[in-house]
């Protein structure tokens, strides 16, 4: 599950950087959250998942209409444990304070349909689906994270995947389906890897010198991750053993909280942190930058 609200420290708005030089729509109606703890493009780069923690400690769910500035709360019961996009953009997946896993359309409409379950912890952090697959982190009490595999037909029978004892999160799927991104801490820091998917065999080091949050672009031959204060790009050739290039600055700039890359590469968005002293609320700033 994500962290207490009490030991989070604060964010105070979102920054949105567009490569590209594009003029963006304002949002309206942001609330004000203590911190904003996973931000995820959608399928077609149009729409932003935002997951956020009030001062009470409960989470919320947020879709951003990137193009039109619009916000809405996802359907959602506040007591969130993980979340993320399900397959074809127009549902999300999420568990709630259990083990079970649902979906449910983003506007709302219908009701919430059962899937995965757990047979031994609970579901953490954030979710990546692709077909009828998804992918997952676990955790059983104050033990590290899992990562897991299910189908989304399967009941509760998982292929786990993480070295043990080892704390493994973030799990990003390829938009192909055939490869996942996931951070671990095998190696004694926070690492990207990279397995074949949806039968695990093979595990590929993709950062150098830390990384993690991975996410792919859009023809699956590079992946983004985060370093630091730089988001990082690495090229990817897939084969039996798959050709993974040396990591280059993609966008560099003062910590953050959160971030989420699209597949494109061109728009980016980050989770400020909170400075002494400054209100914790949530705004927007738009960064128009021409060239790289």
């Amino acid at each position: 599950m994500w962290p207490a609200a009490t030991s989070l420290s604060g964010t105070s708005g979102i920054t949105m950087v567009n490569l590209r030089g594009d003029r963006a729509p304002k949002p309206n109606g942001f609330p004000n959250f203590l911190n904003i703890l996973s931000l995820e493009f959608g399928k077609s780069d149009t729409r932003l998942l935002l997951t956020g923690v009030r001062a009470r400690g409960e989470y919320e769910p947020y879709v951003f209409d990137v193009e039109r500035g619009a916000l809405t709360r996802a359907t959602v019961e506040a007591r969130l444990n993980a979340i993320g996009w399900a397959p074809g953009g127009d549902s999300i997946l999420y568990a709630l304070s259990g083990d079970q896993l649902f979906v449910r359309a983003v506007d709302g409409s219908g009701v919430a349909s059962p899937t995965i379950r757990l047979r031994d912890g609970t579901f953490s952090g954030t979710l990546s689906a692709w077909g009828p697959w998804v992918a997952f982190s676990s955790q059983q009490g104050t033990d590290v994270r899992r990562l897991g595999i299910a189908h989304l037909d399967s009941a509760d029978r998982v292929r786990w995947i993480s070295q043990t004892g080892t704390d493994s999160r973030s799990p990003a799927i390829s938009t192909d389906g055939q490869w996942l991104a996931f951070t671990s801490n095998e190696n004694g820091r926070d690492e990207v890897f990279v397995t074949t998917f949806p039968v695990p065999d093979g595990r590929y080091l993709v950062s150098i010198g830390g990384g993690r949050s991975p996410s792919w672009a859009r023809d699956s031959r590079t992946l983004y991750f985060q370093q630091g204060n730089e988001i990082q790009a690495a090229s990817f050739t897939p084969g039996v053993k798959p050709v993974i290039g040396s990591p280059r600055v993609h966008f560099r700039r003062d910590p953050w909280g959160a971030a989420a890359v699209s597949s494109d590469g061109e728009q980016l968005v980050f989770a400020d942190v909170a400075r002494e002293g400054a209100p914790v609320a949530l705004a927007l700033r738009l960064h128009a930058l021409r060239g790289k």
